[in-house]
């Protein structure tokens, strides 16, 4: 977002904007008094809740051209094979948390044709041992419509205490727990002879059972094409090295097809996926279709405003700085919209800035505003070196990166540089501060954990060459903006640096 500073902005032009965005949200707020829009709100809140908070995923197009639509691309291709033509497959998706794994394992399985599959989803949080990943398998088959009729007989029973580990009592019982997992799971995949897809979420977990019986017998499975009717093994981790933590046995039979997914990396694509995320779902209700088109059409009007509102663009370039995390746009984005009612079903951007700045540290979030100018300027100067994809600084560093920009701004003034509300005496309106103030602010912003030390702890508790020792910057690019923004003592060259990174 490039934003301009408005030192004598005329006051009408403002007051022109803020009212046609006031005219609007009246007039959204006199519709929902005239009109019951109880029904369509509670289709919205309980579709985009339910996105919000991961209860469900609703499956994407995979039309963006992004990194997450070419993964759901392949991996149909994997899955297509294994439906359609009795593959054996084995593939990994990885990526953070939040970044879009789930929905692009959903995406793929409503992408393969209509003909009918078995999917079966284990995860690794839940079903900790073999034994109970098995009785999970074999109760989604018989589900499913497959039969089950020896699970007695494999001994899947789950203990006592809910736990299915192996057993301890017999140490020479554990020696052929690998032919018995692979006995038990051949039996479970010959229950159906449609093709089955297998979708283990939390994949290192599975990892982390012991000896790895129930992957190797998996990928084994897979690997060898022992079931005619296809079979494909999708995992889904956050830890870039999963593979790695397979044993040799089990990592020849992993197929090392692994596909990637991320947050968007770029702003266009995370306005894009924003609008998504407030786009309105499609409902099947007869008996409120005419209220349901009538708030359908208002709230995309009312969509659209928002992204052409200030305060609304703010809040997601905050978050876009804050490396564009996903989780974190929807909780920003719940808390207005679980707060809707019918008398206001259309949120302000003031919700949503509001709804930020509850998830931000209220003592951080405000402290910009009474930080005295060194420490403003060591702030900019940290951001200036994290630009250049250096996250983490010392004191010096950041001290030379002042001296440069005075240098280059303060010493040789510009046309440019100069405060046009100093022209008297243009030199005194920018100040130059000298080390030990600069030190000192350092040290206050130390204090209040806006620069975070990351060096250890016992070079820190000696106090020795102090100003060597490397922190990080705990502040978005976005709250440094809006500092900068409201902070009206600040000389025009400070502002123009605080806005020259991108």
């Amino acid at each position: 977002m490039t934003s301009k500073r408005q030192r004598s902005s005329p006051p009408g032009r403002l007051h022109n904007k803020k009212s046609r965005v006031a005219v609007a949200v009246s007039d959204d707020t006199d519709d929902a008094e005239d009109a019951d829009y109880s029904a369509p709100l509670r289709h919205l809140q309980r579709s985009l809740l339910a996105t919000f908070y991961g209860w469900h995923a609703q499956p994407g197009d995979g039309d963006d051209g992004s990194e997450t639509a070419g993964t759901i691309s392949d991996l149909t291709g994997v899955l297509r094979g294994s439906v359609e033509h009795g593959e054996g497959n084995s593939v990994l998706v990885v990526g953070g948390r939040g970044t879009g794994k789930t929905l692009a394992v959903r995406s793929a399985l409503a992408a393969v044709p209509t003909r009918r599959f078995i999917p079966i989803h284990l995860h690794g949080s839940v079903h900790t041992t073999d034994k109970m990943a098995l009785r999970e398998m074999a109760r989604q088959i018989r589900a499913q419509g497959g039969t089950v009729t020896s699970l007695d007989a494999l001994q899947l029973q789950v203990d006592e205490n809910g736990e299915g580990g192996e057993s301890t009592e017999h140490p020479e019982h554990t020696i052929d727990i690998g032919q018995s997992t692979l006995t038990a799971l051949l039996t479970l995949l010959a229950a159906s002879a449609l093709p089955i897809v297998v979708v283990l979420d939390e994949f290192d977990l599975f990892a982390a059972h012991a000896r790895q019986a129930l992957l190797y017998c998996l990928l084994d499975c897979a690997q060898g094409g022992r079931r005619r009717g296809g079979l494909a093994v999708v995992g889904t981790t956050c830890r870039f090295d999963a593979v790695d933590m397979l044993e040799k046995r089990v990592k020849s039979r992993f197929s090392q097809r692994i596909l990637h997914v991320s947050s968007p990396r770029t702003w266009t694509a995370w306005c894009t996926l924003a609008r998504k995320s407030l786009s309105y779902p499609h409902v099947e209700d007869v008996a409120h279709a005419k209220q349901l088109d009538k708030f359908k059409t208002q709230w995309d009007a009312h969509v659209e405003r928002l992204f052409d509102d200030t305060q609304f663009e703010l809040v997601l370039k905050m978050l876009f700085d804050m490396l564009a995390d996903i989780p974190a746009l929807y909780r920003v984005f719940a808390i207005p919209i679980a707060n809707a009612t019918p008398e206001k079903a259309f949120p302000p951007a003031k919700e949503f800035l509001g709804a930020y700045a509850s998830q931000r540290p209220t003592d951080t979030f405000y402290l910009l505003d009474t930080l005295p100018l060194p420490a403003i300027a060591l702030v900019i100067a940290a951001k200036q070196i994290s630009a250049r994809d250096m996250h983490t600084f010392t004191f010096e560093l950041v001290n030379k990166e002042y001296d440069d920009w005075a240098r280059r701004t303060i010493y040789a003034p510009t046309a440019a540089s100069v405060d046009m509300n100093a022209m008297t005496n243009p030199r005194i309106a920018i100040s130059v501060w000298p080390r030990h103030i600069l030190m000192g602010a350092f040290d206050t912003l130390v204090l209040l954990n806006l620069f975070i030390p990351v060096s250890s702890a016992s070079a820190l508790a000696s106090g020795e060459m102090r100003e060597y020792a490397t922190h990080r910057c705990a502040l978005e690019n976005g709250e440094i903006r809006q500092a900068v923004e409201k902070r009206r003592d600040l000389p025009t060259s400070l502002y123009k640096w605080g806005h020259s990174w991108n």
